[in-house]
């Protein structure tokens, strides 16, 4: 994984271009959740990225440095994920709009849990998959299990099946 201060050196300069390297940043280091990473995506859907709080936070830092717009959103409603922040950076000059899932907890623990679930989305038939309340559904009830308490090990996941 490139580390921050990596990302933070690359010399970029117009705002297209540190855009591009934001973007080339999250594909490269974080996980692509969401329909994109199911197969459901549509041409204008977000690209959904999970992080944890320690990457946030550093990128949180550079974001303002660099003057990005983003906002942080509700973490609450119809679509949470058990996350701790949900914050969506609007990339105007390469029209592409990213969403920072963030969590509590380790970057490898965060990714193993949603490649795990990704891999059991993308084994489901695709008219279900396509359905974002399904997709909320399905990482809901995993993350649930891992979320609330008390607190089942991660190896839940081993012998997690839907079809």
């Amino acid at each position: 994984m490139k580390s921050m201060v990596d990302y933070e050196n690359t010399a970029v300069t117009s705002k297209q271009s540190k855009e591009d390297s934001f973007f080339k940043f999250c594909k490269d280091n974080l996980l692509l959740v969401g329909s994109r990473a199911v197969g459901a995506g549509r041409g204008n859907s977000d690209y959904d990225f999970v992080l944890d709080m320690e990457t946030w936070n550093k990128l949180e830092a550079h974001l303002n440095k660099e003057a990005f717009y983003f906002e942080h959103l509700p973490i609450y409603g119809e679509f949470q994920l058990y996350n701790r922040y949900n914050v969506k950076v609007f990339l105007k000059q390469i029209n592409i709009c990213v969403n920072l899932i963030v969590y509590g907890g380790d970057m490898s623990t965060i990714k193993e849990t949603f490649s795990k679930i990704n891999q059991m989305l993308r084994a489901a038939p695709k008219g279900l998959v396509q359905d974002k309340e399904f997709r909320c559904e399905i990482y809901n009830s995993v993350l649930k299990r891992l979320y609330d308490k008390p607190k089942p090990s991660a190896s839940i996941l081993e012998n997690f099946s839907l079809f």
